[in-house]
């Protein structure tokens, strides 16, 4: 097409590696675009959540799951809503000449929001509804029962369901795509190891190879016990690197590791050598260590009624500048508490300074009793009206936290009065119910301090 007055896009190749096979893709370089004022951009991608509710219903069902992988993802998105011209790129160069875009291409701001729209109208067709929620989760009903979910993360499909359900995905979505790759009971997803076996009735998820090519950084012998010592700028950026990937670990699979990581993350500013030891400790012990993986079993009777259990602990004043870390761990269970699938948990500094532990417990209550109730909310609409109840049963290993909240005494810290208004309102409504657990039995207590056994709470994940 000939050259006009629109200022074209230049492009330019980029190379990556998948399972041994190398690839180019044309990508353009949408930074050059004037900026977007009324067309959106944000693509939405599935939350942790609804991704381990979709593992523990699909095993409580005993639904097949499976993977799904779309080739060239953008380039199936809607038609461009703009005219956007770009440069070839030098082996199709011909002065004078530019390419008028019909698809958005990798690099474009809306890329990833015109594929998420084609597939929103796809899911529409196959008669999914979107969550509430969360925009990358999509399920059906059939005779006021659930009969399948799915969520999205980009051009990475995972779904489970009855096989109408399965009929509806490949007649209405997956035929309308070009697919990459399909698979069923053992996949990779997202860096996830995931397996399922129908006859034990479980999903399991692990990060085995991811933690297999983690790498320790060397350190010069003659500064390695000289722990204040600031890091070379090469030490910096391998240092920057491995945090980042402890911090992808520490989120999908491994809540063990969340306070190490929130630790070394915090000293990104300025990290030493001490900073340095402590990464390599963790990845040594994550290597030849044995790891649990997430398991998600089959929750009897789960359209009869079912829990989230939480246990929140926070560590007082054992931060830099008096911080405080808290922590949590919310489970999906059965009405009777027997059978329990992680969903979630948090290991985070609290965002101000407390004035005692049961400020700092309190707090961490709060926020878990918060994430919890979100999650009470996902179940709510999946399960409809089928469900009995979703209880939400939380466990601390404070004692004056529990006498606080059955109203035995008032806070002397004026400001907890609000936040433990909030709680007990919860428990007088009989939305939330908060119990005693011994501290050598909270699961919680490694997402708090650096010294804590991580024992507990692989017993728990190793429950069945």
């Amino acid at each position: 097409m000939e050259m006009n007055d629109n200022c074209p896009v230049t492009t330019r190749w980029v190379m990556s590696e998948s399972g041994g096979k190398k690839k180019a893709r044309l990508v353009a370089r949408g930074f050059e675009e004037a900026p977007l004022k009324s067309t959106e951009t944000v693509s939405p991608t599935c939350r942790k959540e609804s991704l381990r509710l979709l593992f523990s219903i699909a095993a409580s069902k005993d639904w097949p799951l499976k993977s799904v992988d779309i080739a060239s993802a953008f380039l199936q998105g809607k038609p461009i809503e703009r005219t956007v011209y770009v440069l070839p790129p030098k082996e199709f160069y011909k002065p004078g000449v530019v390419w008028k875009l019909h698809k958005c291409v990798y690099g474009l701001s809306d890329a990833a929001r015109m594929w998420y729209s084609n597939v929103r109208e796809q899911t529409n067709k196959a008669g999914l509804t979107k969550g509430l929620y969360d925009d990358a989760l999509f399920y059906s009903v059939n005779n006021d029962m659930l009969s399948g979910m799915m969520t999205v993360h980009v051009d990475d499909f995972v779904f489970a369901g009855t096989q109408l359900f399965q009929d509806k995905i490949k007649e209405h979505l997956l035929d309308g795509f070009e697919v990459k790759s399909e698979e069923s009971s053992v996949f990779d997803y997202l860096g996830l190891e995931v397996s399922q076996d129908l006859i034990l009735h479980e999903i399991s998820v692990g990060q085995e190879k991811y933690i297999q090519e983690l790498k320790p950084i060397t350190i010069d012998k003659a500064r390695k016990n000289n722990k204040t010592s600031p890091l070379t700028s090469s030490e910096y950026v391998q240092y920057r690197k491995g945090v980042g990937q402890l911090l992808w670990l520490s989120i999908q699979s491994r809540p063990d590791i969340s306070f190490t990581v929130c630790q070394l993350s915090n000293h990104l500013k300025e990290p030493n050598i001490d900073d340095l030891n402590w990464y390599n400790k963790t990845v040594k012990q994550l290597k030849t260590e044995d790891s649990v993986p997430l398991v998600f079993n089959k929750i009897p009777d789960l359209d009869k009624g079912m829990k989230l259990l939480t246990y929140s602990d926070a560590s007082f004043g054992n931060l830099a500048n008096n911080g405080s870390q808290c922590g949590y761990l919310i489970f999906l269970a059965d009405a009777n508490e027997t059978v329990k699938n992680l969903i979630s948990w948090k290991s985070v500094r609290l965002e101000r300074v407390c004035s005692s532990t049961l400020t700092a417990e309190s707090l961490a209550l709060f926020k878990a009793v918060d994430h919890a109730m979100l999650i009470q909310q996902i179940l709510k609409q999946l399960m409809g009206s089928v469900n009995a109840e979703i209880k939400i049963h939380c466990y601390v290993d404070n004692k004056g936290l529990l006498e606080l909240i059955n109203k035995t005494k008032d806070p002397t810290e004026k400001r907890l009065i609000t936040t433990m208004a909030s709680i007990r309102e919860s428990v007088d409504r009989q939305e939330i119910e908060v119990s005693f657990i011994p501290t050598k039995k909270m699961p919680a207590d490694v997402l708090t301090k650096k010294s804590a056994s991580g024992l507990v709470l692989k017993s728990y994940l190793e429950m069945e």
